[in-house]
Order: C-alpha cells, then structure tokens, then sequence
C-alpha cells in the first residue's frame, strides 16, 4: 500500500504516525517466530492453513519501515540504515537497541522535520506493559538525545 502513488500525499501527512507505528511494531515483532505445528492428533481441520515456516515476521515490519521511509523522501535515511548494518542489527534480538540507535541518528541527521512529531507519537510507548516495546523508545529517545536534537527543541 505504501507504493502506491496515490497514497503518497495521505501517508507524508501522517508519516509521524506511521514511522512511530511501524517503529514499535519492529520492536514488537524482534525474534517473534510462526507457531509450530502441534503434534499430529490425527485430526486435521479444513479450510485452517498454517504460514509458512519461513516466514520472519520481524523482516515484514522492516519490510515496511523501509517502504515508509522511501514514500518520505528519506533517502538518506535509508542510505545511512544500509551503510552502517542498521537493517541487520535492528532484526537481531541482541542488536536490536543499536539498530534503532542507527535510525533515530540517521533520522536527527537527514529527517529533522518529521522528529518532533515522531518523539511526540513515541511518547506514550515509554508505558507500555510490553518491554520489547519500551526498550525501542528507549534506544530511540536515547540516540536522537546524544545527537543535541532534543536538546535544541526541548529547551
């Protein structure tokens, strides 16, 4: 949907919306596997189709963010992600803080315009019941701080 170029005016309008959303749903979806196939009960239901093993859910929801980010015009963004492993990392349970770090630096950087509006959509997250998705604000907020964004707008 986000190809689509005449979605392009309704999604630059809520692009801070939807990069928080997507941003969160990254964290959420970090190591998050299809459901195995329960044992063979020699019952099986019709019409019920199981996704394929190889589905990497984490991968869609990057998938998507990369999408986002080429509809808004932030090449350089993408670039930066590409250049410095931020795709890889933010995918890896274990980098996965530092991937985002790669981002918000990328986006202090190159999409300044669009950061208050994300930081503001953000914010609620930092209360979630879900911790995946605390420790990607987290490392957000964290990132674009040290880059002296937030302390210009903030102050």
């Amino acid at each position: 949907m986000l190809s689509r170029p005449e979605v392009g005016e309704v999604v630059l309008s809520l692009y801070p919306q939807l990069l928080s959303c997507l941003l969160v749903r990254v964290g959420s979806s970090v190591g998050v596997r299809p459901p195995r196939d329960p044992p063979n009960t020699g019952a099986k239901r019709s019409g019920q189709t199981r996704p394929p093993r190889s589905l990497d859910v984490c991968s869609c929801s990057v998938s998507a963010l990369k999408a986002l980010l080429a509809r808004g015009k932030a090449q350089a963004v993408l670039k930066a992600m590409e250049d410095e492993g931020g795709w890889e990392m933010i995918k890896d349970p274990e980098k996965h803080p530092e991937g985002v770090a790669v981002l918000a630096r990328a986006m202090a950087q190159h999409s300044a315009p669009h950061l208050s509006g994300i930081v503001e959509q953000l914010s609620p997250t930092l209360t979630s019941v879900y911790e995946d998705q605390r420790i990607t604000v987290t490392a957000f907020y964290a990132e674009v701080r040290t880059t002296g964004w937030w302390h210009v707008r903030v102050e």
